[in-house]
């Protein structure tokens, strides 16, 4: 039985079914945990494992969990699914920023990615860091030498170190095939 009580509209990572193929070969990324966000929860029993949670769901934007995280959408709406309690593998999940970047992406905190990297089931060897080669800026032609782009700088509003503050413990864009999203057909829609 989860000892901790969830709350509406809090981030969580839960435990991804893939009904779309069997192998893994109709595209797409297949983490083993994907990003929601929980609905309204205040009238359920968020301890009991069998309860089922309505969630809006995300998907990564580069494959992995390192990178950006977009909303799920179908037919030009964010997909909603339901999970169970006990499907949820994280919780208390925050990001870089408070508000959505431009485009609507959302980025994990270090400390969240740091709990990714040691989560049983995350598989994060595998998915952890953006399989794609990173740009070289410049041309060789100039001064100085070539170096990797850089990442995208958290918003000032709040940075990470600011949002952190507890002790760190657990706390549509799809097109199916098409690199850096969820496979088709997941999250299973279970209604």
């Amino acid at each position: 039985m989860r000892s901790q009580v969830l709350e509406s509209n809090s981030w969580i990572f839960y435990r991804a079914k893939y009904d779309c193929c069997t192998k893994n070969d109709c595209g797409g990324a297949h983490l083993p945990l994907l990003l929601a966000q929980l609905t309204d929860v205040d009238e359920v029993d968020t301890q009991d494992p069998d309860t089922r949670l309505e969630i809006k769901c995300w998907t990564p934007a580069d494959a992995c969990y390192d990178g950006d995280w977009v909303k799920w959408k179908e037919r030009q709406k964010q997909l909603i699914s339901t999970v169970s309690v006990a499907e949820v593998a994280l919780t208390k999940v925050y990001f870089t920023t408070k508000k959505e970047k431009k485009g609507g992406k959302r980025m994990l905190a270090l400390a969240i990615r740091t709990q990714l990297r040691g989560h049983s089931q995350s598989k994060y060897a595998e998915f952890g860091a953006d399989p794609r080669p990173r740009p070289v800026r410049g041309d060789g032609k100039g001064k100085g030498k070539k170096r990797p782009m850089q990442q995208e700088e958290p918003d000032e509003e709040e940075s990470e170190e600011e949002q952190q503050g507890g002790s760190g413990e657990e706390s549509d864009c799809s097109s199916p095939g098409s690199p850096g999203v969820a496979a088709a057909g997941s999250p299973l829609r279970r209604r």
